[in-house]
């Protein structure tokens, strides 16, 4: 097992105690116990993904593999970036599958791999029962944590920033267009979705009967959704939101604006997501993210699949969620991002049908007793990695006073301007930086080294992303009418870069993990 901390540069400074806030308690993860499942009702048939041209099926049933080309592939989707990225050796592993090559014919059938060292997800779905539903305009993917317990591992979604301590119940996306343009549902094809997860060391000590995943697909017709404030005629990466409980993000949603998340999976999609500004619209792309992010994206992915990649991913000053590299395959180095935006759909929801619906237990919890259904054939903990403690950042605040004398029609009134000068703090009495609080999934720690290349602070308003910024000015005034800057509202979070290098010396892969502060003025 090797964790180790990079010395880089804009590494956190460290500076004095400073008291006024009350943090929170620090929690500390269950101690883990071995998992034993003694009875399986349904073991899934496993099959070699890496090399068979066929799924399992019975009888004359015939079905490609989802990256095999032909009709129904994902190439209509995904580049060879992302399509051929499923090798074992760059640590795929598959945890379930509903193929078989016995019985009746299948209908809507699925199979789930999942990467040890990125920590994500992935549904291959091959939909062939939608002879009765209408061609439709937008396709939408959710995910949620069905049963009585609380979990950790969804907090990744919907957001670029993670905010610890914050369960996510509920994650809904609206999938992109295929590559063509062409409509987003027919029948006989191959569908992918793909979740990053966050570790959740409580889950190996949770029984397995009080949480699983479920997911569903659903299909819409919608006029008009806008991304960012301005609207789209259609959806080129995807987009989705968050929540508390269960919810449709498009039927939900309309007409309401809500703080959702952009992402972009595969390199494939950076060209078709670019954009002219113009005078009614300065956004250069056409997922509503800023315009210095998505330049930052575009020349980072350019590096990337022009072999500039060879050592640190430095590329994106502001890059807050991203997952880079891990993959062997000549096709290409697959990226994917998360960028917050802002989503409004509008229009008249002409129809909606229920496509798809899966739900399966998460492998690494408490088996035991009697287990009905199937049972996963990886049943290790999910996830990379966690940060788990104390998020609060002090931000000392200094007021200097100055009095203002203004004449208006020959009598003197005295006003007052307050310059606040602020800087941003670190509690050596609770930690000296925030790696201490990241937690790494022990199961990966067996196959890989994870090293922490550096930690930075962030700040965003809205607008630019800045790094590092440990001071900054705000203003107040009580002079009418005068006009000058006032009070900012800075998000704050604290930044990783993470290399995960196997052990086997397969290619490493980069994760820039960005976790939401508590900011705290003393």
């Amino acid at each position: 097992m090797k964790i180790s901390l990079y010395s880089a540069t804009g590494a956190f400074l460290l500076l004095a105690l400073l008291s006024g806030c009350q943090t929170k308690e620090e929690l500390s993860p269950r101690e883990e116990t071995p998992v034993s499942m003694e009875t399986k009702a349904i073991t899934p048939e496993t099959f070699d993904w890496e090399t068979d041209d066929y799924m399992p099926a019975p009888g004359t049933q015939s079905i490609l593999v989802p990256w095999a080309p032909g009709n129904g592939g994902l190439d209509v989707f995904y580049g060879p970036d992302i399509l051929y990225d499923f090798k074992k050796v760059n640590g795929w592993k598959l945890v379930y599958s509903t193929f078989k090559s016995t019985g009746a014919p299948l209908t809507d059938p699925y199979f789930v791999l999942y990467n040890v060292y990125r920590g994500t997800l992935r549904i291959y779905m091959y939909l062939n029962s939608l002879g009765g539903i209408a061609a439709s305009s937008y396709m939408e993917d959710a995910i949620y944590l069905n049963g009585s317990a609380n979990s950790s591992i969804l907090s990744f979604l919907g957001s670029d920033m993670a905010e610890p301590g914050q369960n996510v119940k509920a994650f809904n996306s609206v999938r992109p267009k295929p590559l063509s343009g062409g409509a987003p549902l027919i029948n006989n094809q191959w569908y992918m979705v793909e979740y990053e997860l966050a570790y959740d060391p409580n889950l190996k000590n949770t029984n397995y009967l009080q949480l699983r995943f479920q997911m569903k697909t659903d299909c819409y017709n919608l006029s008009t959704i806008k991304l960012g404030g301005k609207a789209k005629s259609d959806i080129s990466g995807t987009v989705g939101a968050s929540s508390s409980s269960p919810m449709d993000l498009v039927k939900a949603q309309v007409p309401e604006t809500i703080k959702g998340v952009a992402g972009i999976v595969g390199s494939s999609l950076i060209d078709k997501l670019k954009k002219t500004p113009t005078a009614n619209d300065s956004s250069n792309n056409k997922l509503g993210i800023k315009n210095s992010y998505f330049t930052d994206i575009v020349n980072g992915v350019t590096k990337v699949t022009s072999s500039f990649f060879g050592g640190i991913p430095s590329f994106a000053c502001s890059l807050l969620s991203a997952i880079i590299g891990g993959s062997s395959s000549s096709a290409g180095t697959p990226v994917s991002l998360k960028a917050d935006t802002d989503i409004q759909l509008e229009g008249t929801l002409t129809s909606n049908s229920a496509v798809n619906a899966v739900s399966m237990y998460i492998p690494g919890m408490s088996f035991g007793g009697t287990v009905q259904g199937y049972v996963p054939l990886y049943n290790e903990p999910l996830g990379v990695l966690n940060f788990i403690g104390d998020n609060t950042l002090y931000i000392q605040s200094q007021r200097s006073y100055s009095e203002v004398v203004v004449n208006r029609g020959g009598d003197d009134e005295y006003y007052t301007e307050c310059e606040i000068h602020r800087t941003a703090v670190f509690n050596p009495r609770r930690h000296w930086n925030y790696a201490d609080r990241l937690v790494f999934n022990p199961e990966l720690l067996k196959v890989a080294n994870v090293t922490i290349l550096s930690e930075d602070l962030v700040a965003e308003e809205g607008g630019p992303i800045y790094v590092n910024m440990f001071e900054y000015d705000d203003y107040t005034s009580d002079i009418p009418g005068h006009n000058i800057p006032q009070i900012h509202d800075y998000v704050f979070g604290v930044r990783f870069l993470i290399k995960v290098q196997p052990k086997d010396g397969s290619p490493a892969s980069y994760i820039y993990k960005t976790f939401k502060l508590n900011n705290c003025f003393v």
